[in-house]
């Protein structure tokens, strides 16, 4: 059985909440979920298990020069240069961006808080959570848009085109039964993968 690696990019205890409550919501729909924090933690990872990763949200701040760590940078690369299945969210969905060419700029305001989400496949939700201060610039042509923000108009659920990437600008473990659905559809994809 494959392992769920976690990328915790919110190691801070300020940011842990959100985290907490995705690995929580994680372990109760996949009994091997692994959490990595430190390069240590990664190198002690048996690959060969390893069926996907998740990057999570983040104080780190792509658009601030000097704000995003070193280790914070080797985790997230060596997860999208696995090859394996990776589940970006936020901070995680403007890193895939970003490595595929965006610029990841500052938002002209917070983006906190609930909206509705309009997506490809004619469904509105009517509310997903958003805590975000960066956005990319543009999403790079190497993605799909499947989301879009219902306010901003911006993409806010994207899928790599020929890498097995899915990205998210919202909060899937504060989102609901969609935000539930979007998780096990990971999984699923994990057990299908390779």
């Amino acid at each position: 059985m494959y392992t769920i690696v976690v990328i915790d990019n919110a190691y801070e205890p300020h940011k842990r909440k959100m985290t907490s409550k995705l690995i929580l919501l994680l372990m109760a729909l996949w009994p091997r979920v692994e959490v990595v924090e430190t390069l240590d933690d990664y190198y002690a990872l048996d690959q060969a298990r390893v069926g996907g990763y998740v990057l999570t949200g983040s104080h780190h701040r792509l658009s601030i020069k000097g704000t995003t760590t070193l280790p914070t940078l080797f985790l997230n690369l060596a997860a999208l240069a696995s090859g394996k299945p990776v589940l970006g969210i936020c901070f995680g969905f403007q890193f895939m961006t970003w490595v595929e060419g965006a610029a990841v700029v500052k938002r002209p305001y917070p983006l906190r808080g609930s909206y509705p989400t309009v997506f490809t496949f004619c469904q509105t939700i009517k509310y997903l959570h958003y805590h975000c201060f960066d956005r990319p610039a543009c999403i790079p042509p190497s993605f799909v848009v499947h989301g879009i923000h219902g306010c901003t108009k911006e993409g806010v659920m994207v899928c790599h085109k020929t890498k097995p990437w899915i990205g998210v600008l919202f909060h899937p473990e504060v989102s609901g039964s969609f935000g539930i659905k979007l998780l096990k559809d990971f999984i699923s994809k994990l057990q299908n993968y390779g």
